[in-house]
């Protein structure tokens, strides 16, 4: 898989094991042996991929290439036939006996681009995240890269690693339970790392291709898209369209539905003064419908979004996004983007607190319901196949299936889930659901004690002890050549 094949740089995730042979990396330089990394395997069979296995590693690559989507690289799971300079590799190993920082879930070396022939590959630890879970892969894949590249620990006052707050964390931190996931530069509240992210990342990175003309995919009968993608310092792009009929229908969103990092808000205006607008806090992308008559343009502004309420800012939202229209054509991409003018959040007005329950959204309305509630077949409530995502509230949670009587493939959302597009594979495939009270620490509940890593624990309590060896090297001279690096390891303890 590839994100942006022939990109001048490639950050190289590899899932099929490694052999590092002695002399030939910074880690085995007077080594009495080689590394041995093992294949990414969550059963005793590692000579052949399972399709399980296969859809783990593709939802992995798929939200480390949103992560580096800013950026004209290529993150992807094939060996480039040359290694050079310019390739980050990170190895996600089955196995870590003797390998650096075996009892973390990663380590690399710091600040080594343009240097890699010498300094990788950087390791990822598959067996001590929990139960393999793919997002926690793949955000210590990003942030072992972001070594290399240079970025250090983003904590706080009274923690080496800053797990997130509300739903948000920093990529740079141990944001391992993070409905959105971004770089940052040290605005959350305690902050003790002021790094730029972005701008050190872009110092060598170039910035990735963006779209200069309308290029539309069709997504039904009624309805087209566009990709788009903001890179660093860009923060909206506006396109006119022309309505066909009412009502009209406008759609932003993340194309990983939930593994991007791109927070949007929607600004319309159409000729004859009908002006919307929403940027909704907690969710990944944002919605209009409108009724502004046949033949009426618009003009559709996207602007990346933050949330006043956790809160972070619009800084992280870069990445990959699509703009859908239905009843209605793009027309005109415009190069000078328009700026919407500042208008209030469209949350509703604060209420009182409700009891349990979780919403069930589709494209057409939404369907809610508190503990204890169960469908057995949605197509009576005319939304099977049709939920795109949950929200539950006061400790509750919803699992769904794709088939009808609780039975088939199935997925049950965080505790509190605030919100989010499901991940890609469960988009539109509900046929039933249930409703329960959560018996799991809600998301962003954290543990500072140190304790060792969970061999088996309960899931949800499974602590994640991250590493990074922060490198100065020295060369002199003389009779020989002499390297001294040091070596600062760190530890943490988090409920993942």
């Amino acid at each position: 898989m590839h994100s942006r094949p022939g990109a001048p740089n490639v950050l190289f995730i590899d899932f099929d094991g490694e052999v590092v042979a002695k002399n030939t990396s910074a880690w085995t330089e007077n080594a009495q042996l080689a590394l041995s990394c093992g294949v990414f395997s969550v059963d005793a069979d590692t000579s052949t991929m399972s399709t399980y296995e296969v859809s783990l590693i593709t939802e992995i690559w798929r939200r480390v290439s949103e992560d580096f989507s800013p950026w004209n690289i290529d993150v992807t799971t094939v060996k480039p036939t040359t290694m050079t300079n310019t390739v980050s590799w990170i190895v996600v190993s089955g196995t870590t006996s003797g390998l650096p920082g075996a009892t973390g879930g990663g380590i690399a070396y710091v600040g080594v681009h343009g240097r890699y022939n010498r300094y990788r590959p950087g390791f990822c630890y598959p067996p001590n995240l929990a139960s393999y879970d793919p997002h926690s892969i793949a955000e210590c894949i990003s942030h072992e890269a972001g070594h290399n590249m240079g970025l250090s620990h983003d904590g706080d006052t009274t923690r080496a690693y800053y797990p997130g707050l509300g739903y948000w964390g920093p990529i740079m931190g141990a944001p391992y339970r993070m409905k959105i996931t971004q770089w940052s530069k040290g605005e959350y509240p305690g902050a003790n790392n002021q790094q730029d992210d972005l701008a050190i990342i872009s110092a060598i990175l170039p910035k990735a291709p963006v779209p200069t003309s309308v290029v539309t995919s069709t997504y039904s009968a009624s309805c087209t898209e566009v990709q788009q993608v903001f890179p660093v310092n860009t923060t909206s792009v506006s396109y006119t369209i022309t309505s066909i009929k009412n009502p009209v229908y406008v759609r932003a969103y993340s194309p990983e539905n939930g593994e991007g990092n791109v927070d949007l808000s929607l600004y319309i205006s159409c000729a004859g003064g009908l002006v919307k607008s929403s940027s909704p806090n907690g969710f990944f992308d944002v919605a209009i419908t409108f009724s502004p008559g046949a033949n009426v343009v618009c003009t559709v502004i996207v602007s990346a979004a933050g949330d006043s309420s956790i809160p972070y800012s619009s800084y992280g939202s870069v990445g990959n996004f699509k703009i859908r229209a239905c009843n209605a054509t793009f027309t005109t991409l415009q190069t000078a983007p328009a700026k919407p003018p500042a208008v209030p959040q469209t949350n509703p007005p604060p209420s009182p607190a409700v009891a349990s329950q979780c919403c069930l959204y589709t494209n057409i309305g939404y369907l809610c319901g508190g503990p204890g509630y169960a469908s057995t077949d949605l197509a009576k409530s005319g939304i099977d196949n049709l939920i795109y995502k949950i929200q539950c509230s006061g400790g509750a949670r919803a699992t769904i299936y794709d088939l009808t009587g609780f039975l088939g493939t199935s997925y049950t959302t965080y505790c509190d889930d605030p919100g989010a597009s499901l991940p890609t594979v469960y988009q539109k495939m509900a046929s039933s659901v249930r409703v329960d009270i959560c018996t799991v620490p809600v998301v962003g509940a954290i543990k500072d004690n140190s304790v060792a890593v969970a061999d088996g624990g309960e899931q949800g309590v499974v602590p994640w002890w991250g590493w990074t060896i922060i490198a100065v090297v020295g060369v002199a001279i003389v009779v020989g050549v002499v390297a001294f690096v040091v070596v600062k390891q760190r530890k943490h303890s988090e409920i993942v």
